[in-house]
């Protein structure tokens, strides 16, 4: 698999009165995008979270890792750690 270039962006998903924490990584000319919902128990910076990415972004695809739990709602439940 070739090396591709992917912009890649912390960024905040607003839902209602929530924000959601999220990493986007954007090809050049995305042919489309892939989320990956992340809740409790869950972590979206794994090694195995980010070698997909790596292999969805070189195929030409924009990947978002989202929580799907606050910062508020992950202190509250113990899961602040993912």
């Amino acid at each position: 698999m070739g090396a591709t270039t992917a912009a890649s962006l912390e960024v905040a998903v607003r839902v209602g009165r929530a924000c959601l924490s999220a990493s986007l990584r954007v090809p050049a000319g995305p042919l489309g995008l892939v989320v990956f919902p992340h809740g409790a128990g869950s972590r979206r910076f794994s090694p195995r979270n980010a070698y997909v990415a790596r292999h969805l972004n070189a195929a030409g695809f924009a990947t978002l890792f989202a929580d799907l739990l606050t910062a508020a709602e992950k202190e509250r439940t113990g899961f602040a750690s993912t």
